[in-house]
């Protein structure tokens, strides 16, 4: 074969080396690449984008995955296999290995798939799984492992279950309220430990009693009182869980009418519209769970539907997206899980700041009788006007949805939902709560509600107010004005709302009220200035290290949700560093639990030693870091620092759709997640007279 003329050759050997650089280049970058030589953060990376490609391909990664040298890889690889069903035949075997792993991260990930599943067989694993979920630490890091073991084996008929969870009841133990929602579905189940159910029941309103009361109306199909004594009354023979829901085939309902609505979900108003708004999200369920921390239980609003019928279902909200971020949330009939129709692709296709309807899937197969919607809380700026529910065979018509229903349910208890204007109130001023009232009963007309709030918080006017239900809407409104003084030293406290009909307490509501720390700044700071090279290298500041450049936060860098945000006091920025110093009063040494939100990096120290944070390149995605840290008694300085990464602004299609690099830093220390410690309060720190003398 002749040779090309030199020329040629000359021409087309740099094209031949593009080439071969380009192929090179682009088989290292492909999943099947990574997955072999990547890092361990890239190939968990990799898990994310699983379900999104085609079985076989989706199968030959997994295959890797699962198998992979890191439980951290392992486990978000069970993760996308459960974004790919039709996989699962393949797999479960190896996820049956994996339930068996001594990691008991990777253990109880695995565990928690083999409960999801009913053509997996558990028995093997039952002592096991119940020996973990007895540990506190091991329950409350894995809530989703706890209540898919309790909806599994309460759908096995196993009694030993609910005497078990009751056990934890009576050792002061909480339990997630998925977990609690899968027992009251069971009434036939609860019904012969109906003593120890009327033991749980207290003057005060703890998370147990809720669930005695619930698991008691469920029972007798009726709401007789918050005291032992109207439940051991002979009134009139139980009516053996028999549910008052009226079976319907089509309808429509508020949401804001939905039988529990919990924090950080509250009724509000848009455009004219109530509605049920999730405005902090940050660490809830998510999509994708990176991690155990990935989901925190920070909000659900549970619906009850009585179907007159088996048949295939569309079911339809009503939404309002604030931007790409906030457009879902995580919804469950029973124990399945739901995707919006177009799950993958919300991103690019939503509609944002409408009303618009949104389809949740193709259709749903649900058998005749009760069931459960849980809508759990995900990402921030989510609103949820309405809801329908009617068959597939129909067309629906988002001008003219199905009729309006009530569904009022006389086996569940009336519940109050509380909604403030803010949670963190600042101090000397004075904010509207309002209660909302939920009747589950059309012979309930009317009542009164009362609010207590612990000093120094008080009830400014009327702490009682009359409340009155118009005829076929099952929800009502009380009003309440509540002071925080000026220097108060203030902690987290419960608001707490009582609901009184005929002298009868028949429902309780609480909220937790906070106050903003006296937060010092030094506003954003690039990373080659001085002072934050300087500040970067410290763990502890005293007041005397405040006068060179430090300033009160501004009032307006808040959020009604307690979150600072630097970015509404300061305007949009990135490739910045803001620093953050205060003061709390730690009334009592010992272990207390840290929640942190920081968008996108950073770290919190008190008294000089670190007790949360992260530091990674890239864009913060909202998590919810949980840790337990020791604090020793006294005045303990507070000494932060708040990253923004170098991500500018979107362009082109995602232009004005969402701020990649928003900035937002939120840290609470609580006793739990849900349950404020009395012995830490915010401290006034006024510096000025310091920053003035210099």
């Amino acid at each position: 074969m002749p040779r090309l003329p030199k020329h040629y050759r000359i021409a087309i050997a740099p094209l031949a080396v593009a080439l071969v650089v380009g192929v090179a280049w682009k088989v290292h970058r492909t999943p099947e690449w990574i997955v072999l030589t990547g890092t361990e953060a890239e190939r968990q990376e990799i898990c994310r984008s699983v379900y999104k490609k085609p079985p076989w391909r989706a199968a030959r990664l997994l295959r890797h995955l699962l198998n992979d040298r890191s439980a951290a890889v392992r486990i978000p690889a069970i993760e996308a296999l459960a974004h790919c069903p039709s996989l699962h035949p393949r797999f479960a075997l190896t996820i049956r290995g994996l339930a068996y792993d001594t990691n008991p991260r990777l253990r109880a990930r695995a565990l928690e798939y083999v409960f999801q599943h009913e053509d997996m067989p558990v028995e093997a694993f039952l002592g096991g799984v119940r020996t973990d979920l007895s540990e506190d630490s091991f329950r409350d890091e894995h809530p989703d492992l706890l209540a898919s073991y309790v909806a599994a084996e309460l759908r096995r008929g196993n009694p030993t279950t609910v005497a078990w969870a009751l056990d934890l009841c009576e050792n002061g133990r909480d339990l997630d309220s998925r977990a609690v929602q899968a027992l009251l579905r069971h009434p036939e189940l609860l019904r012969p430990f109906r003593d120890r159910l009327i033991g749980l029941l207290a003057p005060d309103d703890t998370p147990n009693a809720q669930f005695a009361r619930a698991a008691l109306t469920a029972i007798d199909g009726q709401m007789r009182g918050t005291q032992p004594t109207d439940w051991t009354r002979q009134h009139r023979a139980p009516q053996g869980g028999k549910s008052l829901l009226p079976p319907l085939e089509r309808f429509t309902m508020e949401m804001e009418w939905a039988h529990q609505i919990d924090p950080n979900f509250q009724i509000d108003a848009l455009q004219g519209e109530q509605c049920v708004y999730l405005g902090e999200g940050a660490g809830g369920d998510h999509f994708w769970r990176r991690h155990a921390h990935s989901t925190v239980n920070i909000g659900k609003i549970h619906v009850s539907l009585h179907l007159s019928r088996d048949d295939r279902y569309q079911i339809w909200c009503r939404c309002w997206f604030l931007d790409k971020c906030g457009n879902h949330s995580l919804l469950h009939i029973d124990d399945r899980w739901l995707r919006w129709r177009n799950a993958a692709y919300e991103d690019r296709n939503d509609p944002l700041q409408q009303w618009h309807w949104k389809r949740i899937e193709t259709h749903v197969s649900l058998k005749r009788g009760q069931h459960t919607l849980t809508i759990t809380a995900g990402d921030d700026g989510l609103l949820y006007d309405k809801l329908a529910v009617l068959p597939v065979r129909e067309r629906f018509d988002p001008n003219s949805p199905p009729p309006m229903a009530p569904l009022f349910n006389s086996a569940q208890p009336t519940t109050i939902s509380m909604t403030t204007e803010v949670q963190a109130q600042s101090r000397g001023t004075t904010q509207t709560i309002s209660a909302w009232v939920r009747r589950n009963s059309e012979e309930l007309t009317s009542g009164t509600a009362a609010l207590f709030v612990p000093p120094p918080f008080r009830v400014e006017g009327n702490d009682r107010v009359d409340v009155s239900f118009q005829d076929g809407i099952p929800l009502a409104q009380a009003d309440f004005r509540v002071h925080l003084p000026e220097w108060a030293t203030a902690g987290e406290v419960e608001a707490r709302t009582t609901f009184r009909t005929k002298d009868k307490a028949i429902a309780f509501g609480s909220t937790i009220l906070g106050t903003n720390h006296d937060w010092y700044t030094t506003g954003p700071l690039a990373p080659s200035d001085p002072r934050c090279r300087s500040l970067r290298s410290r763990k502890r500041l005293t007041r005397d290290d405040l006068v060179d450049g430090w300033s009160r936060y501004p009032a307006n860098g808040y959020d009604r949700f307690r979150r600072l945000n630097p970015e509404k006091a300061y305007g949009q920025f990135h490739n910045k560093i803001t620093f953050l110093y205060t003061e709390i009063d730690v009334a009592q040494a010992g272990e207390y639990a840290s929640f942190l939100t920081i968008d996108d990096n950073g770290f919190v120290f008190v008294d000089g030693k670190r007790v949360a944070g992260r530091y990674e390149e890239g864009v913060g995605e909202g998590w919810m870091h949980v840790d337990r840290c020791h604090l020793e008694a006294g005045i303990l300085p507070v000494f932060v620092w708040i990253g923004q990464s170098n991500v500018p602004e979107p362009t082109g299609a995602d232009a004005g759709r969402h701020t990649p690099n928003h900035c937002v830093f939120k840290w609470l220390l609580r006793k739990s997640r849900h349950r404020p410690t009395p012995h830490i309060r915010s401290v006034p720190v006024d510096l000025t007279p310091q920053i003035d003398a210099e």
